[in-house]
């Protein structure tokens, strides 16, 4: 079966050591300026080290995305290939075509691929830093003028001859490595980080692709209705319709009930194409009751009562201060400041034990 959620995150993890490498880059070039005390001779290096680095950084970032349009063709055929071989159960007296030569479902399979690879392609145009000033206002800056900036920083700390080089800096390549290269739409000012971005954009997709699949297979095999996929600790505008089944009308006019549409928007439900009255339900009506029951079950944390729901969101947002803080400690370390890597491991080990809490107390699955 296809890992619909191991094989993007994997993808993300390539762009995700990209990032981190770009981090590294960037405290190994302050590190050297700060060895050195003649500004002139700091001057000098920095233009060549600015120069060489940003180039080296936009190639390993290129070759990642390119790796990554590969992934997304096989990731893509291979999941409508899964679901239109499972689906030949369904055709009883009609015939299944094979795959290859359903024209419809390819040209399906090509548009999607297709857009996910542009997607991909187009990411080296607005690589960006996102830089928070101390008063929590957020200035974006291309991924060239934005480590340009840090280096020119760092020379003004040598010239002014700062007494603590270390200190100032720290505070600078916080901003960077709490920013991390991001996705930057210009024009609306909305970023995310280069691996959050890849992944989310290829889940859509693959949402969107599944859902497309099973349209075009229940139009051959004869469906009337879909059933929408069910899972734990759903999002509280869809638990009361998911793992039930629809007519293709009642579907419709759900679906466009609704704020956030099935598969969209971080969604994780999918369609399957049934019929109506002959596809026996995945789960029974004391299952789906268990599972929502389940998730609104109340968890004492701090003194506070959180759905299960509320408890994955709250495991999010640890998962994404402790991944700030290991970037900004592995930053850090490049640029030689023990004390703020050993800051940084302190918050981290707090940050472990709160999400350790709050996994076991909600029955939780941790992702480390």
């Amino acid at each position: 079966m296809i890992d619909f959620f191991g094989m993007p995150q994997a993808i993300a993890r390539r762009l995700d050591t990209a990032n981190k490498n770009v981090l590294k880059r960037l405290g190994e070039d302050i590190a050297r300026i700060g060895s050195l005390n003649n500004y002139k001779d700091a001057q000098l290096i920095a233009v060549k080290m600015t120069g060489e680095s940003v180039e080296e950084i936009t190639r390993e970032l290129s070759k990642a995305s390119g790796m990554t349009e590969d992934d997304i063709e096989k990731l893509y055929a291979d999941a409508a290939r899964y679901d239109y071989e499972f689906a030949e159960q369904f055709y009883l007296d009609r015939e299944q075509i094979p795959f290859e030569e359903n024209k419809s479902l390819q040209r399906t399979v090509k548009a999607m691929v297709k857009a996910s690879q542009e997607y991909c392609y187009n990411l080296s145009h607005s690589y960006a830093f996102a830089l928070r000033d101390r008063s929590g206002k957020v200035r974006y800056t291309s991924l060239r003028a934005g480590y340009k900036e840090a280096i020119d920083k760092a020379i003004t700390a040598v010239r002014m001859g700062t007494s603590d080089y270390k200190t100032e800096m720290r505070r600078v390549l916080k901003q960077y490595a709490d920013s991390g290269v991001r996705v930057v739409d210009w024009e609306s000012g909305y970023s995310q980080r280069i691996d959050t971005a890849v992944r989310r954009n290829i889940m859509d997709g693959l949402r969107q692709l599944k859902n497309e699949t099973q349209k075009l297979i229940g139009e051959e095999f004869g469906a009337d209705g879909y059933e929408i996929s069910a899972h734990v600790n759903p999002a509280p505008d869809h638990a009361d319709i998911q793992g039930r089944q629809y007519s293709f009308a009642d579907f419709e006019a759900l679906n466009e009930s609704l704020e956030r549409k099935i598969g969209t928007l971080n969604c994780y439900h999918t369609l399957t194409a049934i019929i109506l009255g002959i596809s026996r339900p995945t789960y029974t009506e004391e299952e789906l009751q268990e599972m929502k029951r389940k998730s609104n079950e109340l968890i004492d944390i701090d003194g506070k009562k959180y759905t299960r729901y509320e408890c994955t969101q709250l495991q999010r947002k640890i998962e994404t201060k402790i991944r700030k803080l290991k970037d900004r400690k592995e930053l850090l370390k490049a640029a030689g400041d023990d004390v703020g890597v050993r800051e940084c491991n302190r918050k981290i080990k707090l940050l472990k034990e709160k999400y350790n809490e709050i996994t076991q107390k909600a029955g939780l699955d941790a992702h480390y």
